[in-house]
């Protein structure tokens, strides 16, 4: 009895530091910006930051309502305490660098990174929403600017891409420590979802007592999991790279992209132009909708679109797209890449180790 007694006023406790968070997004006279972006980044790829502040950034610059933060490990071998100089400096030019002074910058640290950076963003800016994205990805800031505030709930809300039924086997993405089902539950694709500001404070609150598990948009989807909340699941949000979905021009958020994918892209829209040369839809499989009543077992990808999908269907290889070509004459291609989808990337990718979650 004393057991659920204390588990019941720590569920209070919880829920209303979350409402207190939430207070000062709902507050008129709040200063902080009503979205806040947070950009996933290793600390030595200058470059990666700088395209994405010459590129999308610029959809929203000088705006109030938006603020983007590259976060950034400091600790460990890789981390950014080694080139402090240099990131000090950097910071001082763009002021748009968020330290996570006690952090190590490794791949199976990618958790601890984005539970520490939402806390940052619900208690000290107490946003509205939070975007969580990389340094690959094209995010259309001027698109949530504009959608965001017709959304029939803006509150306890989770969007993104969501899959589920994804085993958790021996492959890089296994989670030794995620012994919960043999496969994952349901979670938004990790190159970019939004959560709300109040969504934001619950975590904020919750983080001592949070799992860190190795993937972080499984953990994401996993501590939200057994909460009320408003899931909406948007196929614009499929971060799972250009190359896989093709290049469609409502696309939210873009994954997998380099500095000449981004300036292509920002260059079009800065013309006025869609920001696809060569439009190509969605594979089949990146079109179902997922139906938050089912299970993640009913939702499972249909066995239409093996021929057209990769992972979800545990193909060999990943699906290219010919340049302009209808999604119908894709094929599967092992081993070196042979074409990409126009403006996903140049020739090769920037390189980074651990800026942010994979395609999976």
């Amino acid at each position: 009895m004393l057991s659920l007694l204390g588990l019941s006023a720590l569920g209070v406790r919880l829920l209303t530091a979350a409402a207190t968070q939430d207070a000062g997004a709902l507050n008129p006279e709040r200063l902080g910006p009503e979205l806040v972006v947070l950009v996933l980044s290793s600390p030595e790829n200058k470059w990666n930051r700088t395209s994405v502040r010459e590129t999308w950034m610029m959809l929203a610059a000088n705006n109030p309502k938006v603020e983007t933060r590259f976060v950034l490990s400091m600790n460990g071998e890789d981390g950014g305490n080694k080139i402090r100089d240099e990131l000090d400096a950097e910071n001082e030019k763009y002021d748009d660098l968020l330290f996570l002074e006690d952090e190590i910058e490794a791949y199976d640290r990618l958790t601890h990174k984005v539970i520490k950076a939402v806390q940052w963003a619900s208690e000290m800016r107490k946003p509205k929403y939070v975007i969580k994205t990389d340094e690959n990805a094209f995010v259309r800031v001027d698109m949530f600017l504009d959608e965001l505030p017709k959304l029939k709930t803006q509150e306890k809300l989770y969007m993104g891409f969501f899959r589920a039924n994804v085993p958790n086997n021996d492959n890089k993405w296994h989670d030794s420590a995620y012994t919960l089902c043999d496969t994952n539950l349901p979670y938004a694709l990790g190159g970019g979802y939004l959560i709300s500001g109040d969504v934001a404070a619950y975590l904020a609150a919750s983080a001592p007592m949070l799992m860190r598990w190795k993937n972080e948009d499984v953990a994401m989807g996993t501590w939200l999991s057994t909460l009320d909340l408003n899931r909406v699941h948007d196929t614009r949000f499929d971060t799972m790279s250009v190359e896989k979905t093709g290049c469609t021009n409502d696309a939210l958020i873009s994954k997998g992209m380099d500095y000449i994918g981004l300036h292509q892209r920002y260059k079009r829209l800065s013309d006025g132009k869609e920001p696809c040369a060569h439009e190509i839809d969605r594979a089949p499989g990146h079109k179902q909708p997922y139906d938050f009543k089912k299970t993640p077992l009913q939702n499972h990808i249909s066995s239409e679109c093996l021929a057209l999908t990769s992972r979800n269907c545990n193909m060999s290889g990943p699906v290219f797209f010919e340049e302009g070509a209808d999604v119908q004459d894709a094929r599967v291609v092992t081993g070196e890449r042979k074409v990409f989808t126009d403006g996903a990337r140049g020739d090769e990718r920037v390189p980074g180790n651990h800026a942010g979650s994979p395609d999976h």
